[in-house]
């Protein structure tokens, strides 16, 4: 092989030639240093696109879960509504059914009361008649005036007699409305079964007093037409009524007491009340 001639006359400068390949291998560097910085470029965009990717495959998961979250506990809510409304129908229902059939027996009692009130008055009027016509075939032979000392000792009794009704109708009065304030069950006992045998006992001798009250009234009205000598009868049939009334009240306390329910007529009791407005005979 033969050797290349190199013309010395036309050799350049040494500096020319560092020049030269300094101009050379900073052209080399600055291609080297821009193919990595794109290279660098696309790989951090790769990076953050693969980092948004995953992100967003995690928020749509956790969103679905919680989507299905939010649906099952709308579900359970409606069903913990549904079953709440169904359950307080039923409740409606039975307390509707309850208050019916107490109306119901309210009515029961207060017909066969006024068929109990009815008869009682029927016998009251037959027990009238009876004794008009008995006091009226007595009275044939006997005189017409009665002597005076008799004539005033009757009136004396007759205006007794009409102080102790007066006074007895007060108290009775007086102890109807301590009653009345006084009987509320749903305060005393929180039992219902005990609120309503309560009430019932309450309503029981209600209705005593209001016979015991017609029947003195039809006993007075008797009287008054079979004329003064039955007044001593009269006020014995008080006392006895009276006797009768402390020995019902009496029964209804023992039997509250032996069921553990309060009386409803405790702050009304004989014990608390004044003495009978009854007075002996003379």
């Amino acid at each position: 092989m033969a050797e290349l001639e190199i013309d010395q006359s036309n050799l350049p400068r040494v500096q020319e030639v560092c020049q030269c390949f300094a101009v050379l291998e900073d052209g080399a560097l600055a291609h080297n240093l821009q193919e990595q910085e794109i290279e660098q470029y696309y790989t951090t965009n790769i990076l953050k696109s693969q980092l948004v990717q995953n992100d967003i495959r995690v928020a749509k998961k956790l969103q679905d879960e919680e989507e299905e979250q939010q649906a099952q506990q709308s579900a359970l809510q409606r069903q913990a509504s549904r079953q709440l409304e169904e359950q307080d129908f039923e409740y409606a229902r039975v307390i509707q059914e309850e208050l019916q059939r107490c109306a119901e027996e309210a009515q029961r009692r207060e017909l066969d009361d006024e068929e109990i009130a009815k008869r009682l008055q029927e016998e009251e009027e037959e027990s009238i008649r009876r004794r008009s016509r008995g006091s009226g075939s007595h009275s044939e032979g006997a005189p017409l005036q009665p002597e005076l000392s008799e004539t005033n000792l009757s009136l004396g009794e007759l205006q007794q007699v009409l102080e102790d009704e007066e006074l007895a109708l007060k108290l009775q009065e007086e102890e109807e409305k301590l009653f009345r304030r006084n009987s509320q069950p749903s305060q005393r006992c929180p039992n219902p079964d005990g609120d309503f045998r309560v009430a019932q006992v309450a309503q029981d001798e209600e209705i005593a007093r209001f016979m015991q009250k017609e029947e003195i009234k039809s006993k007075r009205r008797s009287r008054e037409l079979e004329g003064p000598e039955s007044w001593r009868e009269h006020r014995a049939m008080i006392n006895h009524h009276d006797r009768r009334a402390a020995r019902e009240r009496q029964v209804q306390r023992e039997r509250l007491d032996s069921e553990g329910l309060p009386s409803p007529t405790e702050d009304c009791s004989p014990e608390n009340l004044p003495p009978s407005p009854t007075t002996t005979t003379p």
